[in-house]
């Protein structure tokens, strides 16, 4: 298998005030890298939260690099730069997360300084599990009220 996108479910909302108004979902899913994956930087301003579920691998965003493995750790990546994901030879790397835009998300990026790894608890990290689960379940369904929704988890993941 070279690199799997099947898991990976893309939204594209066509309620222009959510996406005006509300957090909102891009993509949500897993995504099975076994060979380079390079993305160049969005012209909209967006953030892609993921951790790693299996294997070992880098990331290469401008700033450096980032080790990519399971752990405690997160990512939130800022999708206005280009970055480059390798998975460790040999080895698939397995991510899972959310990719996500919304009012201010560029100025709430900024104000992050550039970081964007973090060391969380186990709770928190089952946590965010848990927002994940949810917001792909609604991505799957879309429920009358699903954009909403999918704002207030979001906004919860964020500890917003």
């Amino acid at each position: 298998m070279r690199n799997s996108f099947s898991q990976l479910y893309f939204l594209e909302s066509g309620n222009t005030s959510a996406r005006r108004l509300l957090w909102h979902v891009l993509s949500v899913g897993s995504v099975s890298l076994e060979e380079v994956d390079h993305h160049q930087g969005f012209d909209k301003p967006g953030a892609h939260l993921f951790w790693v579920r299996s294997g070992r691998g880098t990331m290469q965003l401008p700033g450096g690099a980032h080790e990519l493995a399971p752990g405690c750790c997160v990512w939130l990546v800022d999708l206005r730069k280009p970055r480059t994901y390798l998975p460790a030879p040999g080895q698939r790397l397995t991510t899972v997360g959310f990719r996500f835009g919304g009012p201010g998300v560029d100025s709430w990026l900024d104000a992050l300084g550039g970081k964007c790894e973090f060391k969380l608890s186990r709770d928190s990290i089952r946590g965010l599990q848990s927002a994940q689960r949810k917001l792909l379940s609604l991505v799957k369904r879309r429920p009358s009220s699903y954009e909403w929704q999918a704002h207030i988890i979001i906004t919860q993941a964020l500890g917003c």
